[in-house]
């Protein structure tokens, strides 16, 4: 399947097609704290510590996932679904370090995600790729939105290097 992340000002809209499956908000483009609402529910996302390396998403006040860097630099999601924990890898690649990979506890692939900038408007989206083993995972939306976020995380600490 393929999804489209469309950047908007400080938000971003992933589309299925012409479907409009929910929307990743930031308070401002200088702060990681974030709003996604998917299919009515919202989730926000805090960043924690000192140098805001832990991330966690809740939902009201419970947290069901989270995202830290390892020491090979690259984000491990970790998402309550179904009542167990699963473990995802965001591993970022290619000349320009634009495209971002999903792997699963196996190392297979899950989604691949294309950054594409657009000069005139300074902004960026994303093409993206899923597998059939993503589109099985029960909550894979919440997963997609909690990848474009890390997708995004990993942007901005390489603007930033």
């Amino acid at each position: 399947m393929e999804y489209n992340a469309i950047s908007q000002n400080t938000s971003f809209e992933i589309k299925a097609g012409s479907q409009i499956l929910g929307k990743l908000t930031y308070g401002n483009w200088f702060k990681f704290n974030a709003e996604m609402e998917i299919a009515g529910e919202k989730y926000d996302v805090e960043p924690k510590g000192f140098w805001k390396k832990n991330i966690e998403i809740k939902n009201d006040a419970e947290i069901i996932a989270d995202i830290k860097m390892n020491w090979d630099g690259d984000l491990i999601i970790r998402m309550k679904s179904s009542g167990k924990e699963e473990e995802f890898v965001l591993k970022h690649s290619g000349f320009f370090k634009e495209k971002f990979i999903l792997t699963n506890d196996q190392n297979e692939d899950l989604l691949i995600f294309k950054a594409s900038y657009r000069w005139v408007d300074m902004i960026y989206n994303y093409h993206i790729t899923s597998s059939e083993n993503f589109e099985a995972i029960p909550g894979k939306t919440l997963l997609l939105f909690i990848t474009l976020y890390a997708a995004n995380y990993f942007m901005w600490i390489s603007a930033s290097i």
